[in-house]
C-alpha cells in the first residue's frame, strides 16, 4: 500500500504524512448522503470497498450489474437479495433484481435431463427413429427389451430399459392397514397446534390440500410459484413501457448507463442546468446527480430536480444559501 508524503484527503478521509493510504482500484464515490456514501467500480475490486463507511452505503459494479450495500454492525459489504427499504433508486431495484435472475439461471442450468413419457407402443417397430434424450415409452408386447409392459427410454445413443409398470392395486386398497393409518395422520396433522418454527428454510415441508386431498411439498416450490406470479403481474407504476418486472429489467438493460464526471460552476441562481453539460438529456433520463466541493471545510447540500421536462442541481449551503457562479465537482448518472 502507498504511504502519505504529506497529509491527503481521500474520499473525506485526512491521512497524515507516514499514513498508508487506501487501495480502491476502480471504485470511486459517486455522491454521498449525509454519512453514506454510494459508489461504482469494477467487481474485480469488490474487496477493496472502504470499511470506514456508513451503515446503508453501497456501490454498484458497472460491468456485472452487481450491488453492494454495507452492514456497519458487522463491518461487512454483502449483495442484498432483497429490497431492505421503502425508498430505493432504479439502480437498487436493478441490482436486487439482477442477482434474483443470475441464481434462478444456475438453478435451471443445474436441472438433469428429465424423462417425458411419450406413450405406449406395441412393439420395438413403432419407436421413433430420431428421438430426443428423456423421451420413454412402454412396449406392450414381449421384444428384445424385456418381457411386455416394458419401459424404455433414449440415451441418446441407446433406448435403455427402465423396468415394467407395476400394479399397486393387489398391496395397498383403500381399505387396507396402511392406507387407514396414513388417513389417520393426515387427520391428526390438520388438526394439531404447532410451536412456532421460527425462521423458515427451502426445504421445509407443508400440507396443501388440492381439493382431491392433502398433498405435500416444499417452501421452494412455493418460492418458484410465488416468483412466476410476479414475475407475469403487471405493475402500473412502473415508470416503463413494460410494466412487468422481467420486461422492465430487459427495458433498463436495453439503455446505456452512463456517468458524467467533471467540473461545472453554477450560475447566478445557483443552478447547474444538466442540460447545458449532457445535450439532450431530460430529467426521464437522468438518475441520479450531485455536486460536491473538494475544500472539505465548506458544506454544501445539493438536489436534484425538474421544471419543463429540463433537468437541474441545486446547490446550497444547509441554512439554504446558494453557491452562485460556484465550480464545483459534479457526477451526474443517466440513460441513453
Amino acid at each position: 500500500m502507498a504511504v502519505a508524503q504529506n497529509t491527503v484527503i481521500i474520499d473525506d478521509v485526512e491521512y497524515k504524512p507516514g499514513e498508508q493510504l487506501p487501495e480502491l482500484g476502480s471504485i470511486h464515490r459517486v455522491f454521498k448522503d449525509g454519512g453514506k456514501r454510494h459508489y461504482e467500480g469494477l467487481a474485480k475490486d469488490s474487496d477493496k470497498l472502504p470499511l470506514y463507511v456508513a451503515n446503508n452505503s453501497s456501490c454498484f459494479m458497472t460491468d456485472t450489474g452487481e450491488y453492494y450495500k454495507f452492514d456497519e454492525s458487522k463491518k461487512l459489504w454483502y449483495k442484498p437479495d432483497k429490497i431492505e427499504q421503502s425508498k430505493v433508486t432504479p439502480i437498487e431495484v436493478y441490482g436486487v433484481l439482477n442477482g434474483k435472475i443470475k441464481q434462478v439461471s444456475e438453478d435451471v442450468e443445474g436441472i438433469a435431463t428429465p424423462l417425458l413419457y411419450k406413450g405406449s407402443v406395441s412393439d420395438i417397430s413403432q419407436l421413433p427413429l430420431s428421438p430426443k434424450i428423456g423421451w420413454m415409452y412402454n412396449i406392450s408386447e414381449k421384444s428384445i427389451y424385456g418381457e411386455a409392459g416394458m419401459n424404455v427410454a433414449w440415451t441418446g445413443e441407446i433406448w435403455d430399459t427402465l423396468g415394467p409398470a407395476i400394479d399397486m392395486a393387489p398391496y395397498l386398497r383403500e381399505d387396507s392397514e396402511i392406507i387407514t393409518s396414513l388417513k389417520t395422520k393426515t387427520e391428526n396433522l390438520e388438526s394439531a397446534n404447532y410451536t412456532d418454527r421460527g425462521t423458515l428454510a427451502d426445504t421445509d415441508a407443508f400440507l396443501i390440500n388440492d381439493g382431491t386431498g392433502m398433498k405435500k411439498s416444499v417452501l421452494s416450490k412455493l418460492s418458484d410459484f410465488v416468483l412466476n406470479k410476479i414475475a407475469d403481474k403487471v405493475f402500473a407504476k412502473l415508470q416503463t413501457n413494460d410494466k412487468t418486472i422481467l420486461g422492465a429489467i430487459n427495458e433498463l438493460n436495453s439503455k446505456a448507463l452512463m456517468t458524467y464526471v467533471g467540473k461545472k460552476a453554477t450560475n447566478e441562481d445557483g443552478v447547474i442546468p444538466i442540460n447545458n453539460i449532457i445535450s439532450g438529456v431530460s430529467i426521464k433520463n437522468v438518475i441520479n446527480a450531485k455536486a460536491y466541493i473538494s475544500d472539505g471545510n465548506k458544506n454544501i447540500y445539493s438536489r436534484l430536480y425538474s421544471y419543463n421536462s429540463y433537468a437541474y442541481i441545486l446547490v446550497t449551503d444547509y441554512e439554504g444559501n446558494r453557491f452562485k457562479n460556484t465550480e464545483l465537482n459534479v457526477v451526474v448518472l443517466y440513460t441513453k
